[in-house]
């Protein structure tokens, strides 16, 4: 076993109890929390709109855009499924190529986040901090204004850097952002906390080709599919035959998590700190 997967490992011994045969990273040193939340199940024959990057793609076929050649979530999802994929792309960039999360006609609207491989994502009072919350308003805005639902989808760190002890508080910052402009509640897709579960059970150079892109033909990107797929349907994909170990992964990480609408109690406390942007811009002009 690689010398630094061991070292990983050992360090969690004691720290956090075990997720089946599965540890969860400090990073997810979560505190139990009141009043467990549930959200809808979502029908699966709803339209779903994408907008993100290369993270993102990992849940869709491979293509010269995409990164998953086993199970994807367009083949578990019986609804029409709408991906705005910009390479390693900001929110503002998506808003302003006007994609069908912007122009279409869905159900759901699934959104993510960027950050720099060295420093991670930004931080909410920095000026492109305060350029992601506006640019996530409006998308949630456009979301809401034809009655469908905006949610998060969580990143993950690169392996050359540990973000996400720094990662998720900004996260979960962003999320209770969204929800009092808004007046919506947002859920968030764990994936960032299911490629960790992973990697502390396999060494990063059978799951990644690179620092941040997953091996297409590896366990997590069927791992992410079947993550999206019982986020939404709060349900288990049925008959997993492409490593069903994690269909059962993806489960109980969603079990555990508060803020997928399961009714988990654990999560990571938000940042503290003074509303960076109280007054977003309205949303402008279609």
């Amino acid at each position: 076993m690689d010398e630094r997967l061991i070292g990983r490992r050992a360090a969690l011994r004691g720290i956090l109890a075990p997720l089946g045969a599965w540890a969860l990273h400090p990073a997810f040193a979560m505190a139990a929390l009141p009043s467990p939340l549930l959200s809808e199940a979502v029908p699966t024959d709803a339209t779903i709109a994408f907008t993100g990057h290369s993270m993102l793609a990992a849940i869709f076929p491979n293509d010269n855009r995409a990164h998953n050649d086993g199970v994807d979530f367009p083949s578990l999802w019986q609804g029409e499924t709408h991906f705005d994929f910009l390479g390693w792309s900001s929110n503002a960039r998506r808003w302003r190529a006007k994609g069908y999360a912007r122009t279409g006609r869905y159900d759901q609207l699934v959104m993510t986040d960027l950050g720099d491989l060295k420093t991670g994502l930004p931080h909410p009072a920095s000026p492109e901090g305060r350029q992601n919350l506006q640019h996530l308003y409006w998308f949630a805005m456009t979301a809401i204004a034809q009655k469908a639902r905006p949610v998060l989808y969580m990143p993950w760190s690169p392996v050359t850097a540990d973000l996400d002890r720094d990662g998720l508080p900004v996260i979960h910052f962003e999320r209770q952002w969204l929800e009092a402009r808004t007046g919506q509640a947002v859920w968030v897709i764990p994936a960032g906390l299911f490629v960790r579960a992973v990697r502390d059970r396999h060494a990063d150079e059978q799951l990644f080709v690179d620092p941040v892109h997953l091996r297409p033909n590896g366990p997590v990107p069927t791992g992410l599919a079947y993550l999206t797929y019982q986020f939404f349907t709060k349900t288990r994909v049925p008959d997993p035959t492409l490593f069903p170990e994690m269909e059962e992964l993806a489960w109980r990480v969603l079990q555990d998590y508060r803020w997928a609408g399961f009714g988990g109690e654990t999560a990571v406390p938000p940042l503290e700190i003074d509303d960076p942007l109280p007054d977003p811009a309205p949303l402008p002009p279609a």
